[in-house]
């Protein structure tokens, strides 16, 4: 039985449509919610007037939000895609890989586009982390 809950070694890799298709390092994750996918509803169900449950497969996006710390080089890349968005008014296509070492897990993330994003770091006792909240077609 594997017993390692390591996440210190994640690998992560994301693609951006004509601003960085050859992809750049994940880096500086924020140690409390470095890399987190959200549940994913899969089902839709309802119960009729007179007690039976009805239920159907329902494809919906999956959401990934990635916190780095303020001095993370990713910042940069995902503040140029947000400033290519507002001027260009395109959603660009982005591609994600993650790596768990731990659990020995490749998880694809495909056809992805950046939903929203912290503007700049909250200015605090220290620079705060910034979050950055993506939606993907599908994973694999």
């Amino acid at each position: 039985m594997n017993r390692d809950i390591t996440s210190a070694d994640v690998a992560a890799t994301m693609t951006i449509e004509t601003l960085y298709p050859s992809g750049f390092q994940l880096e500086l994750f924020n140690a409390d919610q470095g890399l987190i996918a959200d549940a994913v509803q899969e089902v839709e169900a309802r119960m009729s007037l007179d007690g039976y449950l009805s239920a159907g497969y329902t494809p919906s996006p999956k959401t990934v939000n990635i916190t780095f710390e303020p001095n993370s080089p990713c910042i940069e890349y995902l503040t140029t895609l947000q400033n290519a968005q507002r001027a260009n008014k395109h959603p660009y296509e982005i591609g994600l890989t993650v790596y768990i070492r731990a659990t020995g897990v490749t998880k694809f993330f495909n056809h992805g586009y950046l939903q929203s994003g912290t503007p700049m770091s909250g200015v605090g006792k220290t620079l705060q982390p910034m979050s950055f909240s993506f939606v993907f077609e599908s994973i694999e």
